[in-house]
This record gives C-alpha cells, structure tokens and sequence, in this order.
C-alpha cells in the first residue's frame, strides 16, 4: 500500500545517560509499517534503546536496539501496528552513548 503519512519525532538534545518519553496521537487511523531513526549529526545510536506502546500495551520487550531501526540497518523490521485516531502512541528513548545524541524518529504508516 502507498503511505499515506510520515511522522517525524524529535527527541531534542538527549544527554548521555539520560532518557526522553514522546507521545504522538493521531487525528486518523493509520497503520505503522516502519520506524526509521535518523541522528541528527549521523552518529552511531548502538547503544540507544527505545521502547513502544500503544495505549499502554507494549510492542517491544522490554525495549530494543536504535540501530535496528536506522537507515543502513540491513534488518529493519516491517511492523504491521495500528494507530487507531486519537490513541496515544508512546516512547522512551535511551541514550546509553557517551556523549548526547538528537533523534529524529519516523514513523511511516499506511
């Protein structure tokens, strides 16, 4: 199917050791078929992990790996979760680096 909305999220200066929740509930349903991270200096992000809910129920577990999710990752996974208009999507982002990292997450959805 064509997407139909790419969602970025922005985790603005995320120091190291230190972790950020975003939520993001959309206007219409969608359906998430892919995340791609993206850091904002291109920096490695091996030891940013993230996790993800939908109203409250988890997707990931615990959490997982940033990297999987990047643009040269050969395993970034197809996802198939609904975002159903007004339900709350919600993330924490981990950064575990050694220095501070900027994310932008995309959510392509369908």
């Amino acid at each position: 199917m064509p997407v139909k909305r790419i969602v970025k999220l922005d985790t603005g200066a995320l120091a190291a050791g230190a972790f950020t929740d975003i939520t993001y509930s959309p206007e219409i349903n969608l359906m998430i078929t892919k995340i791609v991270i993206i850091e904002a200096a291109g920096n490695p992000v091996n030891n940013v992990t993230l996790t993800f809910y939908v109203a409250d129920v988890p997707y990931f577990h615990p959490d997982v790996s940033a990297a999987l999710f990047t643009t040269t990752s050969l395993h970034n996974p197809e996802l198939k979760v609904l975002l159903q208009a007004g339900v709350r999507l919600s993330m924490r982002i981990t950064n575990g680096e050694s220095t501070t990292r900027r994310l932008y997450i995309h959510l392509i959805a369908e």
